[in-house]
């Protein structure tokens, strides 16, 4: 949800033609990036903190207190409320450097996607119990993935180019 919306979010814009005030506008790119990046971000980790509540609930009534035991456990926590918005942050970051240059919101959609593969390969990891990671390794890995996000934030700020967004993208 946070890729498809900051992606959209520049090139729609530019498609639209909706986004040449608001780069006319008093307002640093970086400040400009930060929003659109906060603003796509917000909607999927809510989306994504209401659907572990459910799930918490549902487990709890379902199988008892032993599987809400489980899955209130601190690794579980750290990862929902920590690593999964750090992830989703890195991706829309990813997609936010990539939608200042290309055109086409799938391929912004497709770089972004390519920084959850890491990440995908650490779950894959944990569910088959090949390594095991608690909650003070989410800790870490949450801050790298967060450290690596505001990097490539800062990065993205440096390729943004407003001058050939307002004069190529016609």
């Amino acid at each position: 949800i946070p890729l498809s919306i900051a992606t959209f979010s520049i090139i729609g814009e530019k498609q639209a033609r909706s986004l040449e005030p608001v780069l006319a506008a008093p307002i640093r790119t970086s400040e400009l990036l930060a929003g659109k990046a906060i603003a796509a971000l917000v909607p999927g980790v809510l989306a994504g903190w209401v659907t572990f509540a459910i799930f918490v609930v549902l487990a709890a009534l379902v199988y008892g207190p032993a599987l809400f035991g489980v899955v209130t456990d601190p690794s579980w926590l750290a990862g929902v409320f920590l690593l999964g918005p750090a992830v989703g942050l890195s991706s829309v970051v990813a997609g936010v450097i990539v939608s200042a240059r290309v055109n086409d919101p799938r391929v912004a959609q497709q770089v972004g996607g390519v920084v959850i593969v890491p990440v995908i390969g650490l779950v894959l990891l944990q569910a088959t119990g090949t390594l095991l990671v608690g909650p003070v390794g989410y800790l870490l890995v949450s801050a790298g993935v967060l450290a690596v996000s505001v990097i490539g934030l800062r990065i993205g700020v440096r390729l943004f180019d407003r001058e050939a967004i307002l004069t190529r993208w016609r």
